[in-house]
């Protein structure tokens, strides 16, 4: 990646044609619809911020702050231009000039920091009574006093990878490296071998969600191998403007993966790296970008083995159909399915979630209108932005609800907390779950 600053923000805008593809595929736009609110508004402002033309004032930075980073018009663009790359480096020359401000410092702060977020789920799961006022429904998620308007799911009180050292997943016990501050979990008949990435959500809100993907890829007789202390990918830090703290962020997770697939491991070098989160999965592909040299060649041979988990399990991983159990009603269950933006947009993954729902024995997958269409989230978006993302989520709540469906599957952690929101919120109560999650319960396993 080029230096940060004003040369190498006009260097990337000279590339935007100004046509105007974006507007058709940006959620900001289809609900605000001012020039500002999409991508060809903001790089105009962000080119004439860049060359000393227009101030770095409130309003500016609220217009750049606008923006999901989902990646949809990137993915449209003609030109190529890399509006994400240029949103993060506008934003953080914004921070440089305004500052981040004491709530996004904060939060940025945790996610930066494995300790921090690791202190603050423990925090959590002490005092969840006191920080956050009644379910809202029997699905478990519970309105944080402040601020309000989000729902969470209990906090678990301590981040799944620390629990699983002292787990039995499905017969297999689990087996710590000390020296690459690994576990593995290796089945009978081991048929392959993965690197599996958790992720924040997932390692402090979700961990259901991890202990499916476990037990699925154990269904598979593939070799599982988690980080013990993981931490952030980075993606927060990145899309807020903190280019160069994410930079650190990579090193660090690029050195664990060094130890992991070093001399004397029992890992092999070419084993996929998978991911459940899809922006966790962009992330480790953005770290090329973001160093130099040796680091740099590193970065790429990491981001070439990164694997969404719906296209590991659709490319023969296993025999783990086999195991799929009939429903226990006779009355077909409806699933529908909503596309991450950093699944579908980002990398292209759109039919093999769909491919794997197919699969479920009394499945009828019923697609819903505009099943790319953003959720609304955008990672730390919805924090800092509450009413534009919930008038997304509204939108695509709506469209879920008129597919009738029973079961709505994502391929993302983020995505799966905005839908159970959205659907709360609109008195729609339906099971949200991640894909691996359904595949889990199809096999007998449930939440368990």
């Amino acid at each position: 990646m080029s230096e940060i600053g004003p040369r190498s923000l006009l260097d990337e805008l000279a590339r935007c044609m100004r046509c105007g593809f974006c507007q058709a595929v940006c959620p900001i736009y289809r609900e605000e619809g001012t020039e500002f609110s999409v991508a060809r508004g903001k790089l105009i402002l962000i080119e004439a911020l860049a060359d000393g033309r227009l101030a770095p004032t409130p309003e500016v930075e609220k217009a750049i702050g606008l923006c999901l980073v989902c990646k949809s018009c990137k993915a449209s663009c003609p030109s190529g231009v890399r509006t994400d790359l240029i949103m993060a480096m506008a934003r953080e020359m914004l921070n440089q000039s305004r500052g981040r401000g004491l709530a996004k410092t904060a939060i940025l702060k945790v996610a930066g920091d494995r300790r921090a977020a690791a202190g603050l789920a423990g925090l959590g799961g002490l005092f969840w009574r006191v920080a956050f006022a009644g379910p809202p429904t029997a699905g478990g998620l519970w309105r944080l006093r402040l601020p309000t308007g989000h729902y969470y799911p209990r906090p678990s009180g301590r981040s799944l990878t620390s629990g699983l050292r002292r787990r039995e997943r499905r017969g297999v016990i689990g087996t710590a490296d000390r020296r690459t501050n690994s576990l593995s979990f290796t089945p009978t008949g081991a048929q392959g071998e993965v690197l599996l990435w958790l992720g924040c959500l997932v390692n402090y809100m979700l961990p259901s969600l991890g202990l499916a993907a476990i037990d699925v890829l154990l269904a598979a007789k593939i070799r599982v191998v988690v980080g013990i202390d993981e931490g952030c990918c980075g993606m927060p830090r990145y899309v807020n403007g903190e280019i160069s703290g994410t930079a650190q962020t990579a090193r660090r997770n690029l050195d664990w993966l060094a130890r992991v697939r070093g001399q004397g491991s029992q890992v092999a070098s070419g084993s996929p790296l998978l991911f459940v989160c899809p922006s966790c999965a962009e992330a480790w592909k953005t770290y090329p970008e973001l160093l130099q040299g040796r680091e740099k060649e590193a970065a790429k041979t990491a981001a070439a083995a990164v694997v969404d988990v719906s296209t590991f399990l659709c490319r023969g991983a296993g025999d783990w159909r086999r195991l799929l159990r009939e429903p226990p009603s006779s009355s077909p269950l409806t699933v529908t399915y909503h596309d991450p933006c950093h699944l579908a947009q980002a990398q292209g993954v759109r039919q093999d979630p769909r491919t794997l729902i197919a699969a479920i024995p009394g499945a009828r997958f019923q697609e819903m209108s505009e099943p790319a269409g953003c959720c609304g989230s955008g990672g730390t978006f919805a924090l800092f932005n509450a009413a534009t993302a919930r008038k997304i989520g509204q939108r695509k709540a709506k469209a879920i609800i008129a597919t009738g469906a029973g079961l709505v599957a994502t391929g993302c952690p983020a995505c799966r907390l905005q839908l159970a929101q959205e659907l709360v919120v609109a008195g729609h109560f339906v099971s949200v779950r991640h894909t691996v999650e359904v595949l889990a319960q199809a096999l007998g396993w449930g939440d368990r």
